[in-house]
């Protein structure tokens, strides 16, 4: 009986530790998911344009379908300068912010990395990237390179002056399909600015001038993507700087003149004619969107102001 007993204890052993055994090896399994079809990886674009800094995008799809690929772990490209086609020099003219490789996250299509500008030289400023595989299973889409022009400050785009005002269509349709656009500012084809190493000076005629209501300084911040409500698939890379002299009501009768971000991009015109777009999503309105600010300023922060979702574009034309 002993010996049945002893037996039975000692089986009873073996069973715990093996569940325990179980337990352990549950608590460590292995996460890390292989890539089991094939993929295509790519440049987003062929080519970029570099001012205080510039990024590289690859996008992952499906080699069977061509639709995006969702990377099931951190996938990790390296990425090099092709030294015989770029002119720029690496170190001297441009440099990584981090490491020399573009991770697409788990969970996403795509991943990026960013250069960050040194200074221009004439004759060296394109710089052309390529990237590697990871494994086996990923081929080489169409964009197998990136070619990035350095253009330096983005101030140097932005000088000159600039008339013709005319608020952007798009935008204007959008905000009458809710909104009566009587009390919203007004533009006119005789608003001029200029900008240059001293800032920016305003000779607006409009209501523009309730906003710009003098010469200001302008301290560059940042490049930033914008969206726009009247066309989400648009990505519009807007050059931020704080003016220093800009009345946040927007309004002939109410004044806060403040330090405020406003946006600028230099686009091209169906005519193929630059335009100058001034983005306006710094403001604190009196006249017009009054609930939308109210309802959104608790919310706003440095970077985004509370009407950063209901940003006014305005186009200007070159004159010089």
């Amino acid at each position: 009986m002993k010996k049945y007993v002893y037996a039975l204890a000692a089986f009873l052993t073996l069973g715990f530790a093996a569940c325990s055994s179980d337990d352990d090896e549950d608590n460590s399994i292995d996460t890390d998911v292989d890539v089991t079809e094939d993929v295509i990886y790519s440049f987003t674009n062929r080519n970029a344009t570099m001012f205080q800094t510039a990024s590289a995008e690859i996008s992952l799809y499906k080699r069977a379908d061509l639709a995006q690929y969702s990377a099931p772990k951190d996938l990790v490209f390296p990425v090099e300068v092709d030294v015989e086609k770029s002119t720029a020099v690496e170190g001297t003219h441009f440099s990584f912010a981090g490491e020399k490789s573009i991770t697409v996250p788990s969970g996403k299509s795509q991943g990026s990395l960013k250069l960050n500008f040194i200074k221009k030289e004439e004759g060296k400023d394109e710089i052309v990237l390529t990237v590697k595989k990871p494994s086996d299973k990923f081929f080489l889409g169409d964009n197998a390179s990136l070619t990035i022009k350095i253009v330096g400050e983005a101030i140097e785009v932005l000088k000159g002056t600039w008339g013709s005002c005319t608020w952007e269509s798009s935008n204007k349709d959008y905000w009458g399909l809710s909104y009566d656009l009587s009390k919203f500012p007004s533009v006119s084809s005789e608003d001029q600015l200029t900008i240059s190493d001293g800032g920016l000076e305003v000779n607006m005629k409009s209501d523009l001038k309730n906003y710009f209501v003098g010469n200001s300084e302008m301290k560059y911040i940042q490049e930033q993507i914008f969206r726009f409500p009247e066309d989400y698939l648009l990505k519009r890379t807007g050059f931020v700087f704080v003016l220093n002299n800009i009345n946040a009501n927007f309004s002939a009768q109410s004044s806060t003149i403040k330090d405020s971000r406003v946006a600028f991009a230099v686009i091209k015109d169906d005519n193929n004619e630059e335009v100058l777009e001034v983005i306006v999503y710094s403001y604190e309105p009196t006249d017009f969107l009054v609930e939308e600010y109210n309802g959104m300023k608790d919310f706003a922060t440095e970077d985004e102001p509370a009407m950063i979702y209901y940003p006014l574009r305005y186009h200007f034309k070159r004159v010089q």
